[in-house]
C-alpha cells in the first residue's frame, strides 16, 4: 500500500460512495413504500448501488485496465455478495434484535461496510 496514493483512493472510493449510497437508499425507501419487506428491499437496493459502484470504481477510483466483464467483476460480485450478506446481519442486528428503526439499521449497514468494503476492494478486487 502506498500511502498518499491509497488516501486519495480512499476519497474517491468515499465520494464514489456517497453516489452509491445515494442509489442504494433511494431503491431502499422506494421498495419500502412500495410494500416490499425490508430484507428483500435491502437485497434488491444493495445490488442496485453494487453495479453503480462497479462501475465508477473500476474506470475511476482504482483505474482498472481489465474489461468490463473480467475477473476483477467476478472478485467484486463475490466481495459484495460477502458484504451483503454482513449488511442482513447488521440490518438483523440493528433492527430486529435491538429494535431500532430500520433506517437506523439501514445506516448502520452503510457505516460498518465501508471501510471493509474499501480494503477488500484495493486489496483483492482492483489489485
Amino acid at each position: 500500500m502506498n500511502g498518499r496514493a491509497d488516501i486519495i483512493k480512499f476519497i474517491k472510493f468515499a465520494a464514489t460512495g456517497l453516489l452509491n449510497t445515494a442509489v442504494d437508499a433511494g431503491v431502499f425507501a422506494l421498495l419500502l413504500a412500495l410494500g416490499t419487506g425490508t430484507y428483500l428491499a435491502q437485497a434488491v437496493s444493495y445490488g442496485c448501488g453494487m453495479l453503480s459502484s462497479y462501475l465508477i470504481n473500476r474506470s475511476w477510483t482504482f483505474g482498472s485496465r481489465e474489461g468490463v466483464f473480467s475477473s476483477a467483476a467476478v472478485r467484486f460480485i463475490t466481495a459484495n455478495l460477502g458484504l451483503l450478506v454482513f449488511s442482513l446481519g447488521v440490518l438483523y442486528l440493528v433492527e430486529g434484535t435491538l429494535g431500532l428503526p430500520v433506517f437506523i439499521a439501514k445506516a448502520a449497514a452503510i457505516c460498518c461496510t465501508v471501510g471493509l468494503g474499501f480494503m477488500i476492494n484495493r486489496l483483492w478486487v482492483f489489485k
